[in-house]
Formats: C-alpha cells, sequence, structure tokens
C-alpha cells in the first residue's frame, strides 16, 4: 500500500468503522454464477450431442438380422423396431429382416406380426453384426389368448 493510500487519524476520529464488506465475496459470488451456468451449458452441449449424428459416428452402431418364420417353416410378415429410435423395417418375402445403423450399446427390438408381438433385448457392438437367428413365432394366436414364449434357433 502507497503512502498516499493508508488510512489516516482523521478516518478513526469516531472510533473504528463497522466491519467493511469483504471485497473477495463479489468475486466469490461471480466465480460460482459463472461456474452453475458452465456446467448448465455444458450439460445442455452434452444433450445435443447426443442426439445428434456425430455421437452415433463417434460411439459406433452395429446391424442386427435374422428370420422370422411360422412353426412350420414359412416366412411370415413382420415389422422389427428399436426401441426409442426411428429405426424399423419388415420382413421380406423370406422372412429376412436386417436394420442397419442401431446404435452401440443395450437395445430393445420390437417384433410385432398379425395380433401379437414380442420384446427382445441385444446387445450391439461398434460394426458388428448381431445375428438373431431364426426366430419362429406361432401364428395360430388370436387376440384374445395370451402369448406362448417365442423359440429362437
Amino acid at each position: 500500500m502507497s503512502y498516499e493510500d493508508s488510512p489516516s487519524l482523521d478516518q478513526f476520529k469516531e472510533g473504528i468503522p463497522p466491519r467493511l464488506p469483504d471485497p473477495n465475496s463479489a468475486r466469490r459470488r461471480m466465480r460460482l454464477t459463472i461456474g452453475i451456468l458452465a456446467i448448465l451449458l455444458l450439460g445442455l452441449a452434452l444433450a445435443n450431442f447426443f442426439q445428434s449424428h456425430t455421437a452415433t459416428f463417434i460411439v459406433g452402431e452395429g446391424t442386427v438380422r435374422g428370420v422370422i418364420l411360422d412353426k412350420e417353416g414359412k416366412p411370415v410378415p413382420a415389422s422389427i423396431t428399436v426401441e426409442y429410435t426411428k429405426l424399423e423395417t419388415n420382413t421380406d418375402q423370406n422372412g429376412y429382416f436386417e436394420i442397419r445403423g442401431i446404435p452401440v450399446g443395450n437395445q430393445t427390438i420390437v417384433i410385432t406380426w398379425m395380433f401379437a408381438g414380442y420384446e427382445a433385448p441385444i446387445e450391439i457392438h461398434r460394426g458388428g453384426i448381431t445375428d438373431l437367428g431364426t426366430i419362429y413365432v406361432p401364428t395360430d394366436q388370436r387376440p384374445d389368448h395370451p402369448l406362448p414364449r417365442l423359440e429362437w434357433r
């Protein structure tokens, strides 16, 4: 502190002044505010990133395929959807299906045919193909009867 800025006795005629506010408290509040805003901004940026195609490209994607047949071995027209995505396809005339571009990790596919549906958990690996093989579905079920389990071979 320079001599000109040092306190004089005239400032203390009335006694010692009340405690002055801490000059660092304003800095602390500003740093806290900036920190909270930075965390919120980072959270929004990450949420936006993971909904983009860039995240899928970086994290990776894979493919699932299989064949859906009835108990007699005849192809079944079915719809296959990856849950919580817009990825879906239908079986071809041979019962074959393939969905590409599925995000890596644990996913659930939904198979629907006639009056029935089934959910199957699958694991997708980066650049890999998850082959479900042949899935045998019952086609003689009516909507008012409970569904039996599917056979996977």
